[in-house]
């Protein structure tokens, strides 16, 4: 498979290889998916290995990238300071859950939201204690809007 992926960059200009090609494609997923694991359970050692160090370093070689889309990591300081430019141009905090320009701002307001029921509720869980008095108090004294009614046909 490494030759058929050696032939795929020098035709396409890079490895990465679309699911839906015929063998070579499912295989550079599985190689992805393999690498993962590793990454997940590195603490593990009762687990063989199905990835070698051999096979990573020659896959990194011809230039494939682990995972493809590296997503940001945003600090709750990073979404804040985003919601109150949203605030600024909109004039209020009601973001929509699926907001096309930001959609981790959409996403980060909805599960404020949902962290602040459970905690509100007394919950325990690790998403409630992401929510803290202070981080109330902050978004509150911008005017955020915790309860916030959906019409009918809107998200």
């Amino acid at each position: 498979m490494f030759e058929r992926l050696r032939q795929f960059k020098e035709r396409e200009g890079h490895v990465d290889a679309p699911r839906n090609l015929p063998g070579l494609g499912r295989w550079v997923q599985t190689q992805r998916a393999l690498y993962s694991e590793i990454q997940r359970s590195a603490r593990r050692t009762d687990r063989p290995q199905q990835l070698s160090q051999e096979r990573i370093d020659r896959l990194e070689a011809l230039g494939l990238v682990w995972r493809k889309r590296e997503k940001p990591v945003y600090t709750w300081e990073d979404s804040f300071q985003q919601l109150v430019q949203f605030k600024a141009e909109h004039g209020h905090t009601v973001v929509p859950q699926h907001y096309e320009p930001n959609r981790h701002l959409g996403e980060w307001v909805t599960r404020m939201r949902y962290n602040k029921g459970l905690w509100d509720k007394g919950k325990t869980n690790k998403r409630a204690k992401q929510m803290t008095e202070e981080r109330i108090q902050t978004m509150e004294g911008i005017g955020f809007q915790w309860k916030v009614l959906c019409r009918k046909g809107s998200s």
